[in-house]
């Protein structure tokens, strides 16, 4: 132990999960590992001054183990910025090592050019955490958490963990639906390959939405269903609910077909607001939906918008115990590869 005791900052956005994840984190960890006095939670003072420039000021952490909570939460620029600042602090403070936590990762969808003359956030965020650990001669470690493409933890210098949520929902829909008229569906390839091993898990049969994307649509045409949906519950699972508009149009495509009861499970629910009226308009649309359940986790911030609409399909499984047992693994020098094992699900389920 080259090290002194974790301290663990949550930037604004993240506070919620982040207390979640002090408590477990301080549970798992080995004795060795936690303050003698106090606790692991980070202190820091935000300062915002009249011209809108932020200035951080962090405890005392030279030497000690230095884990950064971050996740998307609006105002999403702002954040980012909050992140960049308290990482400034952080580094000049002298810490031993550094981890940045993502539970869900901004831009990691702007992940690679596939037009001409755009920009790709999701490459130059990860560079920009790259060049404090490279001007700090401290390499700063990142684990992100169910990506939208693992290969951009490929971004990151030296290297970056990943780790994934798909059981937490697996037990979701275990404890919340009857397995015996259930089927697994898949809106895409892209799902069929990530999720695949939910269904195997739950032992439920799966079926595919066959899909077609045009040059000039927003979202793809379904072709298809393939798969036996007719008077079962049908459960869509995906990496998360963005505007709900695929989610919609796949639900309609399944009822057509005479599944009895279509829900839907989901890592990240970003949910989108409308800008304009401020309004969680997402939420309200699948409220008023037939879709009768929907199974999310708790990487971004979630709860307060439900209990502002009152909304009553949502079913949040929570993260900080994956997360804890993460963080804790990579203080041990643990491997993280057991965490994808069914077998092994009692460490955080």
């Amino acid at each position: 132990m080259d090290f002194l005791h974790p301290i663990v900052f949550s930037t604004t956005g993240t506070i919620s999960l982040g207390k979640r994840v002090y408590s477990e984190l301080e549970k798992r960890l080995p004795k060795k590992f936690l303050p003698k006095r106090g606790n692991i939670e980070g202190k820091m003072v935000i300062d915002k001054f009249s011209n809108e420039n932020l200035q951080i000021a962090v405890q005392n952490i030279r030497d000690h183990f230095v884990v950064i909570l971050h996740t998307q939460a609006s105002p999403v620029n702002e954040g980012i910025m909050e992140l960049f600042t308290l990482l400034d602090a952080v580094v000049r403070a002298k810490p031993a090592q550094i981890l940045i936590v993502f539970p869900y990762m901004p831009y990691v969808r702007s992940d690679r050019k596939n037009q001409a003359r755009i920009s790709v956030m999701g490459h130059r965020l990860a560079k920009i955490i790259n060049s404090y650990g490279t001007n700090c001669g401290l390499p700063i470690k990142t684990l992100l958490l169910d990506p939208h493409d693992s290969h951009i933890k490929h971004y990151f210098e030296p290297d970056s963990e990943e780790i994934t949520a798909m059981f937490l929902l697996a037990f979701g829909i275990k404890n919340n639906f009857n397995l015996e008229n259930t089927i697994i569906v898949f809106p895409d390839n892209g799902a069929a390959k990530k999720f695949e091993d939910v269904a195997h898990f739950l032992k439920l049969d799966v079926a595919y939405i066959d899909k077609r994307r045009s040059d000039n649509k927003e979202r793809p045409d379904i072709r298809k269903i393939v798969g036996e949906v007719k008077n079962k519950i049908c459960i869509i699972i995906d990496d998360e609910i963005l505007t709900g508009g695929t989610v919609f149009l796949d639900a309609n495509a399944l009822y057509k077909e005479g599944a009895k009861e279509v829900a839907v499970a989901a890592i990240h629910p970003i949910l989108m607001k409308n800008e304009k009226n401020n309004t969680f308009f997402v939420i309200q649309n699948i409220e008023d939906s037939a879709i009768t359940k929907v199974i999310v986790s708790n990487t971004v911030p979630i709860k307060k918008r439900l209990n502002e609409i009152g909304a009553k399909k949502f079913i949040i499984v929570d993260s900080s115990p994956l997360i804890a047992e993460s963080i804790k693994r990579i203080i041990c020098s643990q491997s993280l590869s057991e965490l994808y094992d069914s077998k092994k699900l009692k460490l955080y389920c």
